[in-house]
């Protein structure tokens, strides 16, 4: 018998959730499974306290689910993602929002379906225009740092050095924490734990052809600039959990990340 019946995947944008998710689906029967919470905020806080088993997901920012992810009785995930990866795939999928391929414009807010349609018309590796977007206060409210963001403070103007120190220690609170580059150990530590989930499936592919030339270092560095407070929390995460989550290690007393020192 496994030891949880209550999961929570707190979901940050473009770093495999949605196949992530599939893997739970077996463990639940469909009136107690429930993704992209994010769309029904009212019945994510029912859900939390009517005693049933579920699983719940959602791009929900950690302060929003705070007492669900402190809570001891639930199992709580989330998946990291190398940033500049994340970055890049992000503004694909928000420029197919804005393509003329999107299938429902008539549901994205106006204000960001009239972002998506100007970055729709921007190349990727054109940075003096896409820096102009990045910069702009939706832009910024979408890409800025996006991974600390939602491990931080959801609705400061840019993201900075105290918002990557809270990240990092909200890190610690969640029973279960991996990056994308360690996704295979992951799974097989997860299936341990959940004996029955599924094998992952599910592949969600960028809909939007626009390679980033990521041997041109101006391009690069670019991208680099963009993600430094990602890029931090990201080694962070990972060294975190790979010493605590993917390995046999039990305490967790006395980490800090390498570049806390002095910071």
């Amino acid at each position: 018998m496994q030891k949880y019946d209550k999961v929570f995947f707190l979901h940050i944008p473009k770093t495999a959730g949605t196949s992530f998710n599939s893997m739970f689906r077996p463990l639940f029967s469909s009136d107690r499974y429930f993704d992209h919470m994010e769309s029904r905020p009212e019945l994510f806080k029912s859900l939390q306290s009517d005693g049933f088993p579920f699983f719940i997901s959602g791009h929900l920012n950690f302060e929003f689910a705070r007492s669900l992810i402190e809570r001891k009785d639930v199992f709580t995930i989330t998946i990291l993602r190398e940033p500049i990866s994340q970055l890049i795939s992000h503004l694909k999928w928000v420029k197919y929002v804005g393509s003329p391929k999107y299938p429902d414009p008539a549901a994205i807010d106006p204000e960001i379906l009239e972002f998506s349609r100007d970055l729709f018309q921007v190349p990727l590796n054109d940075t003096a225009r896409i820096a102009t977007l990045l910069d702009h206060p939706v832009g910024v409210r979408l890409f800025d740092n996006l991974q600390v963001r939602y491990l931080s403070d959801p609705v400061i103007p840019r993201i900075g050095k105290m918002q990557r120190r809270i990240a990092v220690k909200n890190i610690e609170k969640f029973k279960f924490l991996f990056t994308l580059d360690d996704m295979n150990l992951a799974l097989k530590k997860l299936t341990q734990i959940f004996p029955g989930t599924n094998d992952i499936t599910v592949c969600n592919v960028a809909q939007i052809e626009d390679e980033v030339d990521l041997e041109d270092p101006k391009v690069v560095d670019f991208y680099r600039r963009r993600t430094v407070w990602d890029r931090e929390l990201y080694s962070a995460a990972r060294e975190f959990s790979l010493r605590f989550h993917l390995s046999d290690a039990k305490a967790k007393m006395r980490w800090l990340p390498r570049f806390a020192l002095g910071n």
